[in-house]
């Protein structure tokens, strides 16, 4: 018998409660390369990590965006150079009540673990991306 997954579970959790099915939504998380293969096997941690602490966040998230367009905008300016290091886009697949749309309009935040089964590499080297953003947009439905 097949171990039942994270969203089985939770989905379980809310019918039990009379909440029904939650709504899972998929939303994008750029992390450095080196991170990747920890997170595959444990989980993605709200954290503050160096760019939330040179701005003086104090609570532990973990950022997102929830369309392509903002990941890729943000990509090919501001974040790109936020570290030395290569990185990877992660793909999440959550429950919608986990993500918090931020103020800024461009990105959102989840204050949950990610467990391994929510996550998979949507760009596993954005150096060497070429097509791959295209790729995403195009299994989105974006033009």
């Amino acid at each position: 018998m097949e171990r039942p997954t994270f969203h089985d579970e939770l989905n379980e959790i809310r019918r039990r409660a009379g909440l029904g099915e939650a709504r899972m939504i998929k939303v994008w998380h750029v992390t450095e390369k080196r991170k990747v293969p920890q997170i595959l096997r444990r989980r993605l941690e709200p954290r503050i990590g160096h760019s939330s602490r040179r701005a003086g966040e104090k609570k532990p998230l973990i950022y997102v965006f929830t369309d392509e367009t903002s990941m890729e905008e943000a990509v090919m300016n501001w974040l790109g150079d936020e570290t030395a290091h290569r990185q990877s886009v992660l793909e999440l697949t959550v429950p919608e009540n986990w993500v918090t749309q931020d103020p800024v309009g461009w990105e959102a935040h989840i204050e949950h673990p990610v467990p391994p089964e929510m996550i998979k590499i949507a760009i596993a080297d954005l150096d060497e991306s070429s097509g791959e953003l295209n790729e995403i947009r195009r299994r989105a439905g974006c033009p």
